[in-house]
């Protein structure tokens, strides 16, 4: 937190109080330690999770239904914006 309130030219608690902020509304940890840090967590990706998991679900569902061009862009939307935990699922997609 110190080296971020030298970044940013702030005191340490501003830092506090902003993480505080940030925590309430992104996935944000904090390590303490030696290689301390405040991260992101690290199963969040922030061009990820905009599917919901039942947008997802119905999305791999569906998709051998649909023509090969189709699928391929079907699952190309579950890369970029679903979660880590389908990538399994989304990879074995028969396209």
């Amino acid at each position: 937190m110190s080296n971020l309130a030298f970044l940013f030219d702030v005191s340490i608690r501003t830092i506090c109080y902003d993480i505080d902020i940030l925590t309430a509304l992104h996935p944000i940890e904090t390590v303490r330690g030696k290689g301390g840090c405040v991260k992101l967590s690290d199963d969040y990706h922030s061009f990820q999770n905009i599917l919901s998991d039942e947008q997802q679900e119905v999305l791999i569902e569906i998709t051998p239904l649909l023509n090969k061009r189709q699928a391929i862009v079907v699952q190309e939307l579950l890369r970029a914006y679903g979660s880590k935990r389908n990538m399994e699922r989304i990879d074995g997609l028969i396209i």
